[in-house]
C-alpha cells in the first residue's frame, strides 16, 4: 500500500494530538534546560559573591564595621532579604509547578475561568499588603535612625584648644565636614577648624577624610561640577554629591582603620579613578592630627642650591599656584588644597601611594597617569624640575613627630634643607 494511503488512513484527531504532544513535550524540555542554566548561573553568582573577605574586598557592603550606618543598613537589608527570599521561591516554584502540571493537552483545552471571584481578588490584595507592612516594621525605624541628626556640640578650634588645655576628650561632640565632589577627587573642609590662611589655615584636605572614633560626624556633599556618588560601604551607605543642592551623610565608627571608598556614579572619563578613604583615628590622635593641620608649613630655607627652594620658585613660576593652595603661600583654589599634602598617604583621587616614584609619574603627565585629568602643565617639566617641584612638596608637612602624618613620614626635620633644620616662618 502506498505511503500516503497509509497516512491518508490514519485518524486526522490522532496525527493532531500526536504533533500537540510531541510539540508540548518539546517546549517542555527547552524550558527545563533554560531553567537549569540558569539556576546553575544563579548558584555560581551566589557562590562567588560569598567569596572573600574585608581584606581583598576592601568596597563591599557585607562586612560592615559594627556599630556604623553601614552595620544599621546590613541589619536592614538580612530580613528584607529573607522576605524577598521567600516570595521569590514561591512565585517561581508556582510557575514551575502551574507551567508542568496544567500545561495545555489539547487545543481544546481550557482553564476554568474565575472572573469575579471576590474571596480570590480579597486574596491577592491582603497578601501584598502584609508583606509591604513586614518589610515596614524593619524600614520605618531603620529610616528614623539613619535621618537622626548627630548630637553633642559643635567640634570647632575654641572646643579643641580648649579640650587639648584640660587633656578632656572629645567623645560627647559632633563634626560637621564640608564634601565637594570635583572631576574627579573630593575636597573635605573642616566646618570650625581652622584659622585666617595666614597665621593659621583653614583646615581643608583632598580625598582623605579624617574623622575621630566614637565621634557622629556630619558629611554636607554637593559637587563642582557633575553628579557624584559618596560610598564607603564599611561605614556608611551612598549618598549623592549634587551641583546647587545639599545632602547629609552621618559618619561614626568604634573602630579605628583606614575605610576605602568610590564615586558610585558615572562622572566622566575618570569616574572609576575617583577614589577615597575615611581614616578614622582615635579622639586623642584626632585632636593631635588637626592640631597641626591647621599650622601652615614652614618654607625651605632662602638658599639658591636648596632643591626645595627651587622648587618653590617653580610652583610658583609655573603656574601651580593658580590653582593649588598652600596656607601662608599660595591661593589657588581650582584644584586640591596641597597645604600638608606629604601628611597623606594618598593623592591624585587617592589611586597613587604617596611617595617619590609616584610623584615623578604624576609630574611627568598627569593625563596619561589619570585620563582626562584637568591638570595640564603649561609646559613639559624637566627631569630636574621634577626633581625641585618633590623636593618643595615634600615640605608640605606638619611639623612635630610622626605621629603628625597618616603615611609615617617624619616631619621634621626637614630632608629638604642643606643642614636639617626647618625655617622659620617669614614675616
Amino acid at each position: 500500500m502506498p505511503v500516503d494511503q497509509l497516512t491518508s488512513d490514519v485518524p486526522q484527531n490522532v496525527g493532531s494530538a500526536l504533533e500537540q504532544e510531541c510539540t508540548s513535550m518539546s517546549l517542555m524540555s527547552r524550558f527545563a534546560r533554560r531553567s537549569g542554566v540558569a539556576i546553575a548561573g544563579v548558584a555560581t553568582a551566589l557562590l562567588l559573591a560569598s567569596c572573600g573577605n574585608a581584606n581583598d574586598q576592601p568596597l563591599t557592603t557585607l562586612d560592615p564595621v559594627e556599630g556604623t550606618q553601614a552595620d544599621d543598613l546590613r541589619n536592614l537589608i538580612d530580613p528584607v532579604y529573607a522576605i524577598a527570599a521567600v516570595i521569590f521561591v514561591l512565585i517561581v516554584g508556582g510557575t514551575l509547578l502551574f507551567v508542568i502540571k496544567f500545561r495545555a493537552k489539547g487545543d481544546d483545552d481550557r482553564p476554568k475561568q474565575i472572573e469575579g471571584n471576590t474571596r480570590a481578588e480579597i486574596t491577592w490584595t491582603i497578601i501584598p499588603a502584609l508583606i509591604m507592612l513586614g518589610v515596614a516594621v524593619f524600614t520605618v525605624p531603620a529610616i528614623i535612625q539613619l535621618d537622626r541628626d548627630p548630637k553633642g556640640d559643635e567640634l570647632t578650634t575654641q572646643v579643641l584648644a580648649q579640650r587639648i588645655e584640660r587633656g578632656d576628650s572629645i567623645d560627647d561632640t559632633k563634626l560637621t565636614v564640608e564634601v565637594i565632589g570635583h572631576q574627579w577627587w573630593w575636597e573635605f573642609r573642616y566646618n570650625g577648624l581652622g584659622g585666617d590662611g595666614i597665621t593659621t589655615g583653614p583646615l581643608i584636605v583632598a580625598n582623605e577624610l579624617v574623622i575621630p572614633a566614637n565621634v557622629e560626624t556630619q558629611l554636607n556633599l554637593r559637587s563642582a561640577d557633575v553628579i557624584h556618588n559618596f560610598w564607603i560601604p564599611r561605614i556608611a551607605g551612598k549618598v549623592y554629591a549634587i551641583p546647587g543642592r545639599e545632602n547629609m551623610l552621618k559618619l561614626e565608627s568604634p573602630e579605628t582603620g583606614t575605610y576605602l571608598g568610590q564615586c558610585a556614579e558615572f562622572c566622566g572619563s575618570s569616574h572609576a579613578n575617583m577614589r577615597m578613604r575615611v581614616v578614622v583615628l582615635e579622639p586623642l590622635a584626632f585632636q593631635d592630627w588637626a592640631k597641626r593641620q591647621i599650622g601652615v608649613p614652614s618654607r625651605p630655607v632662602a638658599d639658591p642650591n636648596n632643591p626645595a627652594k627651587k622648587g618653590a620658585t617653580l610652583f610658583v613660576s609655573r603656574g601651580c599656584a593658580g590653582c593649588h593652595a598652600v596656607n601662608g603661600f599660595a591661593q589657588g583654589n581650582v584644584g586640591p588644597n596641597l597645604t600638608h599634602l606629604y601628611d597623606r598617604s594618598v593623592f591624585a583621587g587617592a589611586i597613587f601611594q604617596l611617595n617619590d616614584e609616584n610623584m615623578r609619574k604624576w609630574l611627568r603627565n598627569p593625563q596619561k597617569e589619570k585620563p582626562g585629568s584637568l591638570m595640564v602643565l603649561p609646559q613639559q617639566l624637566s627631569e630636574d624640575d621634577i626633581t625641585n617641584l618633590t623636593a618643595y612638596l615634600k615640605t608640605l608637612k606638619s611639623c612635630d613627630t610622626p605621629t603628625s602624618s597618616l603615611n609615617g613620614n617624619q616631619a621634621c626635620p626637614n630632608p629638604s634643607t642643606p643642614d636639617g633644620t626647618v625655617a622659620a616662618q617669614p614675616n
